[in-house]
């Protein structure tokens, strides 16, 4: 299809059994070029979770967008650097993943590395100096893997474990008190002007 001089296709995935709300198949509409195949915009949008949870990781945990700052350009400057953090912290995860025989990013709260990364970043910039991290940034790319997995090595994992709530309770009703009887507003006012 065409709309306003822009070409648009159409791609159709039919689901192996309905979604929640009876749904047998998503509809897709895509600008992107004929070359890609449908196959791909398929597999593209399924794992389209990976960003919306991400971005969701950076507004919680990572103040992401911040109110007072009223400014595009600040805003933006913000944002970016709630993204870097959020690498960091996927950087983290994937490294105290290598280092364990089971992967641990299940079981670790999000909340608690930000908060780690937080409170290690201010110790680091008031106690140490530029040259603390020389050796770091000197490293080829696989000196800095391995560096990270020895890192991963002395994390406290049982510190950052997620704390998983109970069920909740069904919330009990207020008894009924014929002294206090409950009124509607709704009733009142439409007993006041004859109806609404």
């Amino acid at each position: 299809m065409t709309v306003a001089g822009r070409g648009y296709r159409l791609v159709r995935v039919e689901l192996e059994k309905p979604t929640r709300d009876g749904d047998l198949f998503i509809d897709m509409i895509t600008d992107l070029p004929a070359d890609i195949p449908a196959t791909t915009i398929a597999d593209l949008y399924r794992r389209r979770w990976t960003l919306e949870t991400a971005f969701q990781h950076v507004e919680r945990h990572f103040n992401s967008e911040i109110e007072t700052l009223a400014y595009p350009k600040a805003a933006l400057f913000g944002f970016a650097l709630a993204l870097v953090a959020y690498n960091i912290s996927s950087v983290m995860i994937s490294a105290l993943d290598c280092v364990h025989p089971k992967p641990v990013s299940k079981d670790v709260s999000g909340y608690y590395i930000s908060h780690e990364i937080a409170a290690t970043f201010l110790a680091l910039v008031q106690l140490g100096e530029a040259l603390d991290w020389v050796s770091v940034a000197a490293r080829t790319p696989s000196g800095f893997a391995a560096w990270l997995r020895e890192t991963a090595r002395n994390v406290n994992l049982r510190a950052l474990r997620k704390h998983s709530r109970g069920p909740k309770q069904p919330k009990s009703k207020p008894p009924y008190d014929p002294k206090q009887p409950h009124v509607s507003t709704y009733q009142l006012l439409k007993d006041k002007s004859g109806a609404l």
